[in-house]
């Protein structure tokens, strides 16, 4: 069970894909736990584990090791309890139909979470107001820009009033307003009591956002504290050092091997 306050706890885990050239380790013996009502930012360059890391914490995939609990349920074992208060938005992940409009789309997939019908039309007003969607409710999914359709893909995760948020590279495609709009959002709802993950390759974002900055390299953890004392430090040159510390490290493995 995962201690009180903790919305997400990931214990020691791992996960290895099958390569052309062999295992790719995209997760290696990670280990965090997210208080709750908190946001926290994942950084890291392409090809750190973000993305497995925050897959295997909605159970799209399982660790090859190790356990993740959301709200101290096991995602791998009970993944629709662990999974019924999360709201996910996965970069590159179309998770709304093309040929539906905004308003069709929001009242399918709120249906398709079981929300009562006559409850539905006032959240989804609700949430075109919030988003800055309310122009655009009548258009279809494949007319909207990449920024208007990243805007409908955190609507709809939304739908369900979720109490942990998990967001792939929330602001990709959005231009500086509506960046800013998505900004405002979040910290509404973390004021509100929500858990916010997002992975991002914003440096000014995490600053502006997150109270905690958790950086993968090679699928590691190799840098995870409160956002105020790495800035003390210095946010970006620290996390250059330890990138460049953990190059050489493996250098040296790997000519000592």
């Amino acid at each position: 069970m995962s201690p009180t306050g903790t919305a997400v706890a990931a214990f020691q885990v791992s996960k290895t894909y099958s390569g052309r050239s062999g295992p790719i380790e995209a997760v290696k013996n990670v280990t965090l736990g997210l208080t709750q009502g908190t946001i926290t930012a994942l950084l890291g360059p392409n090809g750190a584990g973000k993305t497995t890391l925050v897959k295997m914490m909605c159970g799209l995939l399982l660790p090859d090791s190790g356990r993740i609990e959301l709200m101290g349920t096991n995602v791998a074992t009970q993944r629709q309890k662990a999974i019924r208060n999360v709201g996910v938005v996965l970069e590159g992940t179309r998770n709304f139909y093309h040929y539906l409009t905004v308003t069709d789309n929001l009242r399918y997939f709120g249906l398709l979470c079981g929300l009562p019908s006559r409850e539905l039309g006032t959240r989804i007003d609700h949430l075109l107001q919030l988003l800055d969607l309310g122009h655009k409710r009548r258009e279809y999914g494949f007319s909207l820009s990449r920024g208007m359709q990243q805007k409908m893909a955190l609507a709809i995760a939304l739908l369900k009033d979720p109490a942990l948020l998990l967001l792939d590279e929330p602001t990709l495609g959005l231009d500086i307003e509506s960046s800013e709009t998505l900004v405002a959002v979040l910290r509404q709802m973390a004021a509100q009591g929500r858990t916010i993950l997002l992975t991002t390759h914003n440096m000014a974002l995490a600053e502006e956002l997150s109270e905690r900055v958790i950086f993968l390299h090679d699928g590691r953890t190799v840098m995870d504290g409160a956002l105020d004392e790495l800035l003390r430090h210095g946010l970006k040159e620290a996390y250059l050092r330890v990138i460049g510390q953990a190059r050489d490290d493996a250098a040296r493995l790997g000519a000592q091997g």
